[in-house]
């Protein structure tokens, strides 16, 4: 589930890092962003184990105190919070202890705030049973790249919902202005000799 989620701030590493310094600031990110989420993880599996143990809940495909946490979390400010700050790229230094210090700082603050969004979400996979964490992990890695290609936005109850329109309305705004600045025209072709006919469809 990370490598995608992750894709964004090691292509921000790669661009203002030199080239002879990518390799170790993008280690030193990694390093410090496993840092994080291992603690992170490990008391995740706890909270696990916590729910499995309630009734009921053991025979389920999943337990249901998890799902509940899971869906309050996500209405909450405090996740959307968690999300615009994912988005956050800070100036790094290119030279010496200071690119290093620097990588290493991106790291710890982007796994918080990747811990904050992302941790009720995995505690689903985690808390479901073998049989079903696979189908689980991957509907959750699905939303949480949603996420992630939005926009941030204002932070209100509900807000970090994902929703089909915001993710699309970008590219619609792009392949819109692409069609005005073409003028509507496309490109007829007619036989088999090539020859074509330009001009506006009606």
């Amino acid at each position: 589930m990370m490598p995608p989620l992750l894709a964004t701030p090691l292509l921000h590493l790669w661009r203002r890092s030199l080239t002879r310094r990518r390799a170790q600031a993008i280690a030193l990110f990694l390093l410090a962003y496993a840092a994080v989420w291992l603690p992170a993880y490990l008391l995740l599996r706890l909270l696990a184990l916590a729910l499995e143990s309630l009734p009921e809940t053991g025979r389920l495909a999943v337990p249901l105190p998890a799902l509940l946490v899971a869906l309050a979390w996500q209405s909450t400010p405090l996740k959307q919070v968690c999300l615009n700050r994912c988005h956050s790229q800070p100036p790094l230094a290119a030279f010496g202890w200071r690119a290093d210090r620097d990588a290493l700082v991106y790291g710890v603050g982007h796994g918080v705030w990747c811990v904050g969004t992302c941790w009720a979400l995995m505690l689903i996979p985690i808390a479901a049973g073998t049989a079903t964490h696979g189908a689980w992990m991957f509907a959750v890695m699905w939303i949480a790249l949603l996420e992630r290609i939005r926009a941030p936005a204002r932070v209100a109850w509900g807000a970090a919902w994902p929703r089909p329109r915001r993710v699309l309305r970008p590219v619609l705004r792009r392949d819109c202005a692409r069609l005005s600045a073409t003028g509507g025209h496309r490109t007829v072709h007619a036989g088999n000799d090539g020859a074509g006919l330009s001009g506006p469809q009606r």
